[in-house]
C-alpha cells in the first residue's frame, strides 16, 4: 500500500508530504508498477520544484520514502500542492484500496 500524507497549518497552508510503500505487485513488478509510477512522478516533481524553489527546509529519501517540509508558505508552494494534489485524489479515486490518504492540519 501508498501511504500519503499532506500536512497544512492552521491556515490551511501545504507545509509537508509524506510518502512511502509501494502499490502491490498486481500492478506491475518494480520498475514496472504503473501505479507507483505514477505517485512517484507526482510526488518527485512536487520535491523538485519546492526544491529549485529553495522551498525545502528539511527532507528524507530512502528507498520507497520521500518526506519534505517547505521552508515558507506562499501562494507558489500552494498552487504546487494543490496541482499535485489534483493527480493525487485522482489515483486515490480509482485505487482507494492501495493508497491511503491522510491529509492534516497541524
Amino acid at each position: 500500500m501508498i501511504i500519503l500524507e499532506v500536512k497544512k497549518d492552521k491556515k490551511g497552508n501545504y507545509i509537508g508530504l509524506i510518502s512511502e510503500g509501494h502499490a502491490p505487485d498486481s500492478f506491475g513488478k518494480k520498475g514496472n508498477n504503473i501505479l507507483c509510477a505514477a505517485v512517484s512522478t507526482l510526488v518527485q516533481t512536487l520535491y523538485l520544484h519546492l526544491k529549485i524553489m529553495s522551498n525545502v527546509s528539511h527532507e528524507t529519501i530512502r528507498k520507497g520514502f520521500l518526506e519534505l517540509e517547505v521552508s515558507k508558505t506562499s501562494k507558489d508552494t500552494n498552487l504546487a500542492f494543490k496541482v499535485i494534489m489534483t493527480g493525487i485524489h485522482n489515483l486515490f479515486k480509482q485505487y482507494p484500496e492501495e493508497i491511503q490518504l491522510v491529509e492534516s492540519n497541524t
